[in-house]
């Protein structure tokens, strides 16, 4: 009888061991559920960061070439205005 006595408290042992570790197993996920929305979230902040600065980056370039064109075309104007395409001595 001592015996058994004996195994039902080591079962018993075993049973609170085991409450005690899904707890802890439980608490974990739970935490780690919050880390993960919040990862999520830091994550999306991030990527609208990096969209709006490629945005921005477009303005600037797409800016760039309208003055590059501008200028191209009004050296081609100053150029005829001029009389860059005279030819001397033909008049």
């Amino acid at each position: 009888m001592d015996n058994t006595e004996e195994k039902i408290a080591h079962i018993e042992r075993i049973v609170d061991n085991m409450e005690v570790r899904l707890r802890n197993i439980e608490t974990n996920v739970a935490v780690s559920g919050n880390d993960l929305d919040s990862f999520k979230k830091y994550f999306e902040s991030k990527l609208n960061s990096i969209e709006k600065s490629q945005e921005d980056t477009k303005q600037i370039i797409n800016r760039l070439v309208w003055v590059i064109i501008i200028a191209i075309v009004g050296g081609f104007m100053q150029f005829l205005l001029t009389g860059g395409l005279n030819v001397p001595g033909t008049s």
